[in-house]
């Protein structure tokens, strides 16, 4: 049969008597083959090899068969990893391969150096809870593109970059504050990094502290303790830069600025989040988090909390302790108060994640009071 098919293919090169000659197989039979009505799996297969083409190049040549099978099942098209893989090896579809990185990091300073808080523990349970930060470089014919990029851990997004001809251009300072101003990072944001001195000065270490943020950094040498951004950049150039030819620095910077934000981020499916992009991700965390908060706030247990307080607040007005009653009374309009703002509006995640944390830790210490007086009979 791959004899056959070997003639078939290169027929138009070579005389397919003589074909047939070399492979030791009849002409006749040859034609035969080529006779027979094709098969419903290999219709099936030419269907899927076209479909399996058509996501490669969608996803700019860079999706493997594991990403190539994902987006293929999202689609609702029920077919194994392994024939995806097949037919890839069949059709020659590759995905591009890797180059070695330039080394940018200079540790060769006295700027004060922050322990590895993140020990290469890149998970994070929501957004805005961990971001990492690197340098890399891009080749262009009037020289060198350094780019500085942000990600939180949470989505593997990319909150954050900036774009400059030289490393001391204020390059990282640019790109965390295009993140913060995009993120609204909490109080308490770790933030990694490696040891060289554009993160280790003091114009960068001052502004983490203005932003409340924890400092950590890799250890000398060690490009495990940020993989998660060495990943990025790896990907990056891997799919879109070794494939270009920049003439200049701006048309470099065009060309990265729309992968990171019309593929990377919204579109590229991402192994370490369930083969998600990073927004999709995001966004079905804040669906998530809105179902759940509306069932607190609305329908769940803050409703039963604030029904709760006004029974034992009955109990407790009877007995006529103003102490205990005033006490009880400021923490249940409290609840109150809280509960009307966020029915009020349900649409911004990040203020009801506050109301949230305030409203809990009201409850906390109206169930403790509850908890320390015993209730009288009514």
């Amino acid at each position: 049969m791959k004899r056959y098919e070997f003639i078939d293919k290169h027929r138009g090169e070579f005389p397919v008597q003589r074909m047939c000659e070399v492979l030791s197989v009849s002409a006749s039979g040859y034609y035969a083959w080529r006779s027979r009505p094709v098969s419903t799996r290999a219709q099936e297969n030419q269907r899927l090899t076209a479909e399996i083409t058509a996501v490669y190049e969608a996803s700019r040549k860079t999706y493997g068969s594991p990403r190539i099978y994902q987006e293929l099942a999202a689609r609702g098209r029920s077919v194994s990893q392994n024939r995806v893989a097949r037919l890839m090896r069949t059709g020659n579809i590759a995905v591009k391969r890797k180059k070695k990185r330039k080394i940018t990091t200079d540790s060769r300073h006295d700027y004060p150096i922050a322990p590895n808080i993140l020990n290469r523990n890149f998970t994070a349970e929501r957004p805005n809870q961990k971001w990492v930060g690197d340098i890399t470089y891009i080749p262009t014919t009037e020289g060198w593109l350094y780019l500085a990029t942000v990600m939180d851990l949470f989505s593997r997004k990319i909150v954050g970059w900036a774009m400059e001809p030289t490393l001391e251009s204020g390059l990282v300072e640019k790109a965390f504050l295009m993140a913060a101003q995009n993120r609204k990072p909490p109080k308490g944001l770790l933030h990694h990094s490696d040891r060289g001195s554009q993160y280790a000065g003091d114009l960068y270490r001052q502004l983490l502290a203005d932003y409340n943020s924890i400092v950590s950094m890799s250890r000398t040498g060690n490009c495990y303790d940020n993989a998660a951004m060495e990943s990025f950049f790896s990907t990056l150039k891997c799919d879109q830069v070794h494939a270009q030819n920049y003439l200049t620095r701006r048309e470099a910077k065009t060309d990265i600025f729309g992968y990171i934000e019309s593929f990377y981020n919204p579109i590229r499916r991402h192994s370490s989040i369930d083969y998600l992009s990073p927004v999709e991700f995001e966004r079905l965390y804040y669906n998530n988090f809105a179902s759940l908060t509306v069932h607190f706030f609305r329908g769940g247990p803050m409703r039963q909390l604030c029904q709760a307080a006004k029974n034992k607040l009955g109990v407790y007005q009877r007995t006529g302790d103003p102490v205990v009653l005033l006490s009880l009374t400021k923490r249940l309009e409290s609840l109150k108060n809280g509960l009307a703002d966020v029915e009020r509006s349900t649409s911004s995640y990040e203020k009801e994640l506050e109301e949230y944390r305030a409203l809990a830790g009201v409850s906390q210490v109206i169930n403790s009071s509850f908890a320390a007086i015993p209730l009288l009979p009514s």
